[in-house]
C-alpha cells in the first residue's frame, strides 16, 4: 500500500508516484458540485480507462462538461492522481480551458 505523509510539492509527488507506481491500487472518482464527472480503477499502477471520444464540443453547459470529462479521461495516470489531489482547482482549470476553447477563445 502506498501511503502519502506530509505535504509534498507537485514535483515530489510525481517522483514518488513514478517510483512506487506498481504499489498503487484504488479508484479515482471526481464529482463537481455533487455531479459525477469521472471514474476509473487503478490496479498495480495500471489504470483501466473508460471509453471517451474527444472531439469538438458545443458551447453549452453539457458541451463544456463533456469536454472537461474527456480532458481528465485523457490524462495519464500520474497527472490524473495529482489532479485528484488538487481537487476543484484541477477540474476548474480543465473546465476553463474547455470553455475558452469551445466558446470563442480570445474573441470572448
Amino acid at each position: 500500500m502506498l501511503k502519502l505523509t506530509g505535504a509534498l510539492c507537485e514535483e515530489e509527488l510525481s517522483d514518488l508516484l513514478n517510483e512506487k507506481i506498481s504499489e498503487l491500487d484504488g479508484e479515482i472518482n471526481i464529482y463537481l458540485d455533487g455531479e459525477y464527472m469521472y471514474s476509473s480503477t487503478i490496479t498495480n499502477g495500471v489504470e483501466r480507462l473508460p471509453a471517451s471520444a474527444p472531439g469538438d464540443y458545443p458551447c453549452t453547459y453539457e458541451g463544456v462538461r463533456q469536454c472537461t470529462r474527456d480532458a481528465i479521461d485523457n490524462m495519464s495516470t500520474i497527472p490524473k492522481i495529482i489532479c485528484i489531489i488538487e481537487g476543484p482547482t484541477c477540474v476548474g482549470v480543465q473546465l476553463a480551458t474547455c470553455a475558452y476553447d469551445n466558446c470563442g477563445g480570445y474573441q470572448l
